[in-house]
């Protein structure tokens, strides 16, 4: 069943950022990201990674001299909230897959498994738009604007 939520989870992920890429190959998931991140696919004989686990792969990934990602997880509105930072869309098309295969959805199932409200926000530094997936209801918002204009939502 946890295995079904993970797949379900991935894929809705996956699905949401269309915009960005055009089904890459699994290859394209940087091994940085897939290193600092090795626990966080669980297998059948390991239990799924908790809200606190992601939040330390989340900070590994972070301190990483080898990625330029912006990950962390705080509250927003009273929820857990990771937010994922790249430089420019180009960073998101290299890196979204393994991000959200390593971690994002490995957070989102911690958090529905824990019956929690929790989001991912998906970060583009350069254009200073953002984007709310929720984890519960399984769908993004729409892009917004942070930074200059003091529209901090995350």
């Amino acid at each position: 069943m946890h295995g079904l939520l993970l797949a379900i989870a991935v894929s809705t992920v996956l699905f949401g950022c269309t915009v960005y890429t055009t089904n890459p190959p699994a290859s394209q998931a940087p091994a940085a990201v897939q290193s600092q991140a090795k626990t966080a696919a669980p297998e059948k004989e390991e239990p799924p990674l908790t809200i606190a686990e992601t939040m330390q792969l989340c900070k590994k990934i972070r301190t990483s001299p080898e990625l330029d990602i912006g990950c962390e997880v705080r509250y927003v509105e009273g929820k857990p909230a990771m937010v994922v930072v790249f430089p420019h869309a180009e960073a998101v098309r290299k890196w979204w897959t393994g991000m959200t295969k390593y971690v994002a959805a490995s957070f989102c199932f911690a958090a529905v498994t824990a019956h929690q409200e929790a989001f991912v926000f998906l970060g583009i530094k350069d254009t200073q738009q953002a984007r709310r997936y929720s984890c519960e209801m399984q769908e993004w918002g729409e892009w917004f604007d942070y930074g200059s204009k003091g529209n901090h939502r995350y």
